[in-house]
């Protein structure tokens, strides 16, 4: 019984050195202002997914700027029938900013 805890002990040890040499290699974290040099590409894309037959919908249309500001908007057809709409920003400055609405009894299927 003693041999199985002295060996126990040995693996415990070796786990911890093993753990605490690989947190000392980690890799440092990139900070904003290097993030803010990098020169961001101008886009946009959207997307629209249908099929009244199923009660499915939901799209996407997204664009970003050449500051890496990025704006949205999706929507998607909940099961109760509401239409969930979220339109959002994300940049370095403020992070991502959601804004969520719901319009009851939608019917996107329509016009």
């Amino acid at each position: 019984m003693n041999k199985i805890v002295i060996i126990f002990a040995i693996y415990s040890i070796l786990i911890l050195i093993f753990l605490s040499s690989s947190l000392d290699a980690a890799p440092a974290p990139q900070n904003a202002e290097a993030i803010k040099v990098q020169n961001y590409s101008p886009f946009s894309y959207q997307y629209k997914v249908e099929d009244a037959e199923k009660k499915l919908y939901h799209d996407k249309s997204e664009s970003g700027d050449e500051n890496g500001k990025v704006t949205g908007k999706y929507s998607v057809l909940m099961p109760d029938g509401r239409l969930m709409v979220v339109e959002y920003l994300a940049s370095l400055e403020t992070g991502f900013v959601p804004k969520i609405s719901f319009v009851d009894n939608a019917n996107p299927f329509t016009g």
